[in-house]
């Protein structure tokens, strides 16, 4: 959204491309707080590539295959956030390694924590079952 702000007021003229700055009234559009969906602070590539691990592994190993994945081990914030990543596909997981060595095994099988209503198919009205299609998780930028 605050790129999204951004390239307007360049279209408009409020803000140039170069480093002398266009001087403009002041006016409500001003105000608009453009930093509302801005992260705290950018990913650090080592946690990105440790979010990409688990979901290559979830989506090509774990899923498809049924077969548990041992990640590798990582610092416990990076753990913090694969964990996560990890349940919001629903899967189980097992904490691997030691203390100063930590890592995530991933399991094929359904998290029983917090599932949704049962979801099970329902005939429509035609007398056919009705097929659902799950959305993945997108990886925050």
């Amino acid at each position: 959204m605050a790129q999204m702000v951004k390239a307007v007021r360049m279209i408009l003229g409020r803000e140039s491309f170069g480093s002398a700055p266009i001087t403009i009234e002041k006016s409500s559009v001003d105000d608009i707080d453009i930093n509302d969906d801005a992260p705290e602070s950018k990913p650090s590539l080592e946690e990105l590539d440790a979010l990409e691990e688990v979901r290559l592994a979830i989506e090509y190993i774990v899923i498809p295959g049924g077969e548990p994945v041992e990640l590798l081990p990582r610092r416990s914030d990076i753990i913090v956030r694969q964990l996560e990543l990890v349940e919001s596909y629903q899967l189980s997981v097992e904490n691997l390694g030691t203390h100063l060595n930590p890592r995530l095994q991933i399991l094929p099988r359904r998290s029983t924590k917090k599932t949704l209503p049962s979801s099970s198919p329902k005939k429509a009205a035609d007398g056919s079952m009705g097929n659902t299609v799950t959305r993945l998780p997108f990886l925050k930028d």
